[in-house]
């Protein structure tokens, strides 16, 4: 091997690390080719590294820089190398470079690593030094139902947004031990390997579905069956119900009173003014100024007028006139939404128009057209979970309500163990003087000239000591009572705090994880007055704008960095 080579392929040093020739070797075998000149002002850094030089050089010596970027997953290592020093750097640097960093599977080989060194220039370069290997997706679980499981399909909602209502269809029950859905099982995928040598798990194929009320499954857990006669519905997460059904003929008035019903409630007239409704699942006529409150999907054929409503599922309606609304999934409207006020952690979808109303979705807002000539203002709000963040403000105004009473009880804890050293030193006291009651009364009885008046005195002090000891020994029992109970009380209140912490974490780490876009789409036209506000800025629309979408875009300013921005894209 000629010492071209040893320089050009950065052979050299890993003679030197194998222990075929000596740092000193290396030298003077440089030296003798003539390749170097004694004074040590003309050496390369290469070579001052390579012989291990202890003199100072008038040339300042620049070290190899690498540095490494491993993404999240874990499954790719890229090398930044620093152009200037290339050839400093071998690919045995490389190697314990990585190995420092744990890197041990997916290492690119070699000649992949000495063509990439032997082709940079000065630049800076990068080389994708690590791949693991990606897990292989299995065949996912399928789950067939043996009902028509659209909660919502009392109408359908066309691609023009608009809501066909023509079809009412019929409630959907089944009877007692009725086949309701069949997991068919998925084939597991193949597990890959990140480039620390970790096992990577495939995505879970399995389906998750649990039984709700009126529903049993099997052992296995694959077939799922109605227990009792109703009507079946799917509510979050999976979950299948069968809810029992109460059908109301006519309007829910004077007739019916207010409805409280533990299952479905069919109303084939129209919630009046001033009555209320409670019920699992809804549908309706229409609902005029009623309270409802409704765990899972409502339908209303008509519309909606002057209601409050609050649901953890989703509404359907033909339109929504001056009502107050709170709903956890979508919200879907036929024609208009007027001068109301919507609050919803899913989608608000119109295919008609929105008029005068002040509209939060988290997932965002889909209308034809916003806002008139003539209508008043809206504000929409998107991207931002109001109920999640309302639900965190009440849970931390119940944590501080809890530590506020324990602030307010420890001090008595502290109160009654003072008490019940007090009593337990009173008792030690009478102890003892009930003890010398007790030697003295044996010692006269032991006596051959007993004082039999002295005798029944120490008998008399000796009940008497008794019955103070009894009085001290029950009063302390009943302060340590108090300290338990006291203390009980105190930790109940740390556990629901503990609790409550919790709960915020879950809506926190939810809402982390259920990100959604803040987007408001329009088909037609977007007028002016309208405000939309994202998580983290906002816009006024100043003037007519003509099919457009709105969404909040993260921009880069040379002055002040990131800013958020609200950006009107025409469609």
């Amino acid at each position: 091997m000629n010492i071209q080579e040893l320089l050009d392929h950065r052979t050299g040093m890993i003679e030197v690390r194998k222990g075929i020739i000596t740092h000193n070797e290396l030298y003077l075998i440089i030296k003798k080719q003539k390749r170097i000149r004694s004074e040590t002002k003309n050496f390369s850094p290469a070579c001052d590294i390579l012989l291990n030089k202890s003199e100072k050089t008038d040339q300042k010596i620049k070290k190899p820089v690498l540095k490494l970027f491993i993404p999240d997953n874990k499954m790719f290592a890229i090398l930044s190398i620093d152009g200037e020093n290339r050839e400093d750097i071998t690919v045995d640097e490389i190697h314990t470079f990585l190995e420092d960093k744990g890197v041990n599977y997916g290492i690119a080989g070699d000649d992949i690593i000495l063509k990439h060194l032997d082709e940079i220039d000065d630049q800076d370069t990068t080389l994708r030094a690590a791949s693991g290997k990606t897990p292989l997706p299995g065949i996912p679980d399928e789950i067939e139902y043996f009902f028509d499981n659209d909660s919502l399909s009392i109408g359908t909602l066309t691609k023009e947004g608009v809501m066909d209502w023509k079809d009412r269809g019929k409630i959907v029950q089944v009877n007692e031990e009725t086949l309701l859905a069949e997991i068919k099982p998925g084939v597991e995928g193949t597990p890959g390997i990140n480039i620390y040598g970790e096992s990577v798990p495939p995505e879970d194929y399995r389906i998750n579905v649990t039984c709700g009320e009126g529903v049993r499954k099997t052992e296995d857990s694959k077939k799922f069956y109605s227990t009792i006669k109703g009507k079946p519905q799917i509510f979050a997460e999976g979950q299948i119900n069968v809810l029992p059904v109460l059908i109301i003929e006519d309007d829910v008035g004077v007739k019916t009173g207010h409805v409280d019903f533990e299952g479905h409630v069919e109303v084939n007239g129209v919630i009046q003014k001033d009555y209320k409704v409670k019920a699992k699942s809804l549908r309706a006529k229409g609902i005029q100024d009623a309270d409802i409150v409704v765990v899972n999907d409502i339908v209303v054929v008509e519309g909606i007028f002057g209601a409050k409503i609050r649901n953890n599922g989703s509404i359907k309606a033909e339109h929504i006139h001056k009502a107050d609304i709170i709903v956890l999934g979508d919200i879907v409207v036929g024609t208009e939404i007027r001068e109301s006020v919507i609050e919803t952690s899913g989608r608000c979808i119109v295919g008609g128009s929105i008029f005068a109303s002040e509209i939060s979705a988290k997932k965002g807002i889909k209308s034809k057209n916003i806002g008139s000539k003539s209508a008043g203002p809206s504000n929409f709000t998107v991207g931002v979970d109001l109920r999640a963040q309302r639900e965190e403000k009440e849970l931390k105004k119940v944590i501080a309500e809890n530590q506020k009473e324990i602030a307010r009880i420890e001090p008595t804890i502290i109160t009654l163990k003072q008490k019940s050293d007090e009593l337990n030193t009173k008792l030690g006291e009478f102890a003892q003087v009930q003890d010398k009651y007790i030697v003295e009364h044996r010692q006269l009885l032991e006596s051959s000239k007993a004082d039999t008046g002295k005798v029944n005195e120490l008998k008399k002090k000796i009940r008497q000591s008794d019955k103070i000891v009894a009085e001290l020994i029950k009063k302390d029992e009943q302060v340590i009572g108090e300290i338990k109970a006291t203390q009980f009380l105190i930790n109940e209140y740390k556990d629901q705090i503990n609790k409550f912490k919790n709960k915020i974490d879950e809506i926190n780490e939810k809402s982390e994880s259920d990100k959604a876009s803040a987007i408001v789409k329009a088909s037609g036209t977007i007028y002016p007055t309208i405000k939309i506000n994202g998580r983290n800025s906002s816009i006024n629309i100043k003037e007519i704008i003509q099919r457009a979408m709105i969404s909040e875009k993260k921009i880069t300013n040379s002055n002040t960095g990131q800013l958020w921005q609200m950006k009107i894209s025409k469609r």
